[in-house]
């Protein structure tokens, strides 16, 4: 992957090859993808404040993979 770009065009297709009808619409695709890059861009700040190691993650809530993206984005392994 030549960038973060790539790597989420990359996601989105596969989710969308899984489930094509999630993409029918295309506001659901915008939505998600601006999603993944407001979360990105929040959680990266906040690590980098509190200078928190990226080793693991545990996300509580109702979703559907929704955040995996952006964790894997964070470095998460």
């Amino acid at each position: 992957m030549n960038s973060y770009a790539d790597l989420v065009n990359k996601i989105l297709s596969l989710k969308q090859d899984i489930d094509s009808e999630y993409f029918s619409n295309p506001k659901i695709k915008r939505d998600l993808e601006e999603g993944i890059w407001y979360d990105f861009l929040l959680y990266d700040r906040l690590l980098r404040k509190y200078e928190c190691q990226r080793h693991g993650a545990i996300y509580l809530g109702g979703h559907n993979g929704e955040m995996l993206l952006t964790l894997i984005l964070l470095g998460f392994s």
